[in-house]
């Protein structure tokens, strides 16, 4: 269920015409799978078993539920297809990189059938776009196409020249983007596996971001920008060197600011690591304002806005400004989408309520009116924060 649930969410919130797109309901009454559609977008059903012991008296094994369950599937799959990339919500970034691949796929579709003329036509189309926003999968797959059909199929000489160069550059931007984002998916893997046994002054971060610094001069490609500056932050944040980690975040900002179409959340990364580094400096001023700067590329609900309230309930508590900290956290709290967020995020702000609890306790922090039931419990608090419980840094 958690599979279709998501499909649904996502064609619910791009507001397309779902009775469209699952197919029209035969004379006039709703079909089933429209029915399961809207029931699971309501939140009627949470599970398969719901849905199938309100459809045909069932068990999810059985073979009429499982059958109404992947024409679900599969029409919303065929939905996404139809998402409205001109909504709001949708960076340049965005709808770019969106059209580029529904009309790659359409040129694969093209090329199998021998529509060789117009698959090259669109080919060449999607491949300025993808030069300009540097998709470098596409750029290394369209350049191969274009060789091959200008060697064999159109042959031009001057042209398969140009492509197969075109080919050689690409390949080698490619394998350095897969480099930079191997190393960091690496680290980040690392770290959640041995949160708590990092030997001291060894640094997978700094040995990652040597190897690929070289790498620097000759590829500029927002991809591969936005892995190395990672590591490097995370290098020296490793050895506690704030200072220094916060003007590593401002030449990442800047070397991102030089690529014309780089999507908001690309800033915000470094934004959050500048954030940490100031609240560990006691630099409160200056926090403050990254924070106001961060809030103005932030969409309210996002995960990112989020991680913001988090850092900005920090960088208040710092301040001893405990009332504007309980305020941030009502707020996030209670916002529609909180439910939405994952486990261990969920359990952050856990904690923050309990820090918050205690400064009620010892008087720091009022609360009008005060609320009902908010009697601070240890055992129920670390039964709702399984994972820090694990790791005793909660």
């Amino acid at each position: 269920m958690e599979v279709i649930r998501e499909l649904v969410d996502l064609v619910s919130r791009n507001k397309l015409k779902s009775i469209e797109l699952l197919g029209q309901a035969e004379q006039g009454r709703t079909s089933m799978v429209n029915s399961l559609y809207f029931k699971i977008a309501s939140g009627e059903f949470i599970s398969d078993e719901e849905a199938a012991s309100y459809y045909f008296d069932t068990q999810p094994a059985d073979q009429s539920y499982r059958k109404l369950k992947n024409r679900l599937k599969n029409r919303l799959i065929n939905a996404v297809f139809f998402i409205d990339t001109k909504q709001p919500g949708y960076t340049d970034w965005d709808q770019a990189y969106i059209t580029c691949c529904k009309e790659w796929a359409a040129v694969k579709i093209l090329l199998n059938r021998g529509a060789s003329k117009v698959a090259v036509d669109l080919a060449l189309k999607i491949f300025k776009h993808a030069q300009y926003y540097q998709f470098s999968e596409l750029l290394v797959n369209i350049s191969k196409i274009l060789r091959l059909y200008y060697s064999t199929r159109q042959p031009d000489v001057r042209k398969l020249k140009y492509y197969n160069d075109l080919h050689t550059e690409y390949v080698r931007l490619w394998q350095c983007e897969n480099l930079a984002e191997d190393l960091y998916i690496r680290l980040v893997h690392n770290h959640l596996i041995n949160r708590s046994q990092a030997a001291p002054g060894s640094s997978l971060a700094k040995t990652y971001y040597e190897q690929l610094r070289p790498l620097m001069e000759e590829h500029r490609s927002y991809h591969f920008l936005r892995h190395v500056y990672l590591l490097k932050v995370a290098a020296l944040m490793e050895e506690g060197n704030y200072m220094e980690t916060a003007i590593a975040c401002d030449e990442a900002i800047n070397a991102l600011a030089a690529i014309a179409f780089v999507p908001p959340q690309a800033f915000l990364t470094f934004l959050y690591q500048k954030l940490v580094c100031h609240i560990q400096l006691k630099d409160y001023p200056t926090g403050r304002t990254v924070v106001e700067r961060a809030l103005e590329l932030e969409n309210e609900g996002s995960f990112n806005w989020y991680k913001n309230r988090a850092l900005c309930l920090l960088l208040a508590l710092h301040t001893r400004n405990y009332q504007q900290a309980y305020s941030i956290w009502q707020h996030a709290t209670c916002h529609p989408s909180f439910k939405q967020l994952g486990k261990r995020s969920a359990e952050h702000w856990k904690i923050y309520e309990a820090w918050l609890q205690y400064l009620i306790f010892i008087g720091k922090l009022s609360i009008y009116p005060p609320e009902t039931n908010s009697k601070f419990r240890l055992n129920k608090f670390l039964n709702e924060v399984p994972t820090f419980r694990k790791t005793k840094k909660a």
